[in-house]
């Protein structure tokens, strides 16, 4: 809804066609609120877009005007969604590269990480100069486990914060360390990592509090779940399972939101993800989604993406998270969580009934509008 759409009742016809069916007409009623949401998005996000598999699909050739145009698209596509890419679809150094990062719903990028301090130097006093450093991060190392990663990812996050101590430095992970020491992974990380990101299986509230009360950020990541945890997989029942994630996160103090990837069409095993879903079939063939939010567009006849019912059900979670931000700035913080309980009593525990969830969704809406 445009945001100056006068708030009220709007009425309208849908019609739906296609070959070898009667033709339907669907009544629609709108309910248009007297408030807005923010441009930025109160959620901090970043979805991989994988390129080589961009690439496959649509039979094109890395580092050629096609390929890089539909980078674009892909990349325009997810914020449309409320949804920040891991990278822009320009290098940091590219004159062009603004046209994205200046965008207000853009909340986070990564910059490169860099053996050449040099290279990462010029990059952070690029995003400084242009205003973006507050929405960049770096990535130095996925899913440390060894004591060999941890020791790659210290030594990167001291070169890093050699440049500039506030440097945002995350490393998502799912597991605690697989080496001997009477330390868990937050002990092990603090002073390396200010932004942590665990998986949604693997978050320890006590400790991300210690975090977030030290100045730290806190997000966690969806990877590799099957109910009873809430993903983004195919192998939920209904789209409350896709969007409830958001409703855990204001509930846990959760400020961002990480999955690897929106792109995965896994192209050495699967030559068509229009008929096969089964995306990791290395790690388990009957998890299907898995790192695949958009369908390419190239089966349709589409220079681009054709998003999934999930990525729309993310989305609404994402405006979801926005609707608890502006409750919590009417009601209070505790107030706001007491709704949220409502409908999750736990990681596992919670509503899965959509006509509830657009329930409380309606109630918070009307709160929102009263004077």
């Amino acid at each position: 809804v445009p945001e100056g759409a006068p708030a009220g009742e709007y009425r309208g016809t849908l019609t739906i066609s296609a070959a070898g069916a009667p033709e339907r007409r669907v009544a629609v009623v709108l309910t248009v609120w007297d408030f807005a949401l923010p441009d930025t998005p109160t959620s901090r996000t970043a979805f991989g877009i994988w390129g080589s598999c961009i690439a496959y699909a649509h039979q094109v050739k890395p580092d050629t005007r096609q390929y890089r145009e539909l980078m674009a698209r892909y990349y325009v596509a997810q914020l449309e969604h409320r949804i920040s890419a891991i990278e822009p679809p320009l290098p940091l150094n590219s004159p062009e590269v603004g046209r994205y990062l200046n965008d207000p719903r853009v909340t986070a990028f990564m910059i490169p990480y860099s053996d050449d301090t040099w290279q990462m130097r010029a990059n952070v006093d690029r995003c400084r100069k242009n205003g973006w450093l507050q929405k960049a991060y770096f990535y130095p190392v996925d899913e440390p486990s060894s004591a060999e990663s941890y020791a790659l990812l210290k030594e990167r996050a001291d070169r890093i914060h050699a440049i500039d101590r506030s440097l945002k430095v995350t490393s998502p992970f799912y597991r605690g360390p697989e080496f001997p020491t009477d330390k868990t992974v937050y002990e092990l990380l603090d002073g390396y990592v200010n932004l942590w990101c665990p998986n949604i299986q693997y978050l320890d509230l006590q400790a991300m509090q210690a975090k977030r009360a030290k100045g730290e950020e806190v997000w966690w990541y969806p990877t590799g779940q099957i109910p009873p945890y809430p993903t983004f997989t195919l192998n939920h029942a209904d789209g409350v399972d896709h969007r409830i994630l958001m409703w855990m996160q204001k509930l846990y103090d959760v400020q961002g939101l990480l999955y690897w990837a929106s792109t995965w069409w896994a192209p050495a095993v699967i030559k068509d993800v229009w008929e096969n879903l089964a995306t990791v079939p290395e790690i388990d063939p009957n998890i299907y989604g898995v790192g695949s939010l958009f369908y390419p567009g190239s089966k349709v006849g589409l220079a681009g993406p054709v998003g999934s019912i999930r990525l729309e059900c993310i989305r609404d979670g994402l405006e979801d998270f926005d609707y608890l931000t502006l409750l919590e700035r009417k009601i209070g913080a505790e107030n706001t969580k007491a709704m949220v309980r409502r409908l999750v009593r736990g990681m596992t525990d919670y509503e899965h009934s959509p006509r509830r969830l657009q329930m409380m969704r309606r109630q918070i809406a009307r709160l929102l509008q009263q004077a």
